[in-house]
């Protein structure tokens, strides 16, 4: 292989390994989930970027794009954290309507749908974060698919 050749293959190889990273945890709401911890622990704001919208992403997008420091605070911040998936639910818009009631109104579903039906869109994932000192905090999070079927962090849920 020439000098040429090999350059052109590293370069493809790269672009690969990009697109994958970038759309990596997409297909399943608590990968979303999980990939956007990974990617904050790593300091990643570019993945982190890719997987968030709505307003989760505009309540961190000064952060995520402004900050230039933020990338080794979220280092620091996530050396030693412990995250877990706690749960994961698609189309369940009754556990919403239970633990969300205000939010549960926003995407509240035509009458006579099933749990299910025509909700297969919007997902809660709960993730869990122990941190060094034995201190765990559990987070919901809403999701939803965008134009292209990726899962995207929504909106964190707060108790309502």
């Amino acid at each position: 292989m020439t000098v040429r050749g090999y350059v052109l293959a590293l370069i493809i190889f790269s672009l690969f390994l990009g697109f994958n990273q970038a759309n990596a945890g997409t297909s399943d709401p608590a990968d979303t989930v999980s990939g956007y911890f990974e990617a904050s622990r790593n300091g990643d704001v570019d993945t982190m970027k890719t997987l968030i919208a709505g307003t989760f992403y505009d309540s961190q997008k000064v952060l995520l794009t402004k900050n230039k420091a933020y990338p080794e605070f979220l280092k620091k911040y996530y050396q030693g954290v412990r995250i877990s998936i706690v749960s994961s639910s698609i189309g369940d818009l009754d556990m919403v309507a239970k633990d969300y009631p205000n939010l549960y109104k926003r995407y509240q579903r035509r009458k006579g749908d099933t749990t299910a039906a025509g909700n297969n869109d919007i997902a809660v994932v709960t993730v869990s974060r122990q941190f060094t000192d034995g201190k765990t905090s559990n987070t919901d999070f809403l999701l939803k698919k965008d134009q292209q079927g990726n899962w995207k962090i929504y909106e964190r849920l707060l108790g309502q």
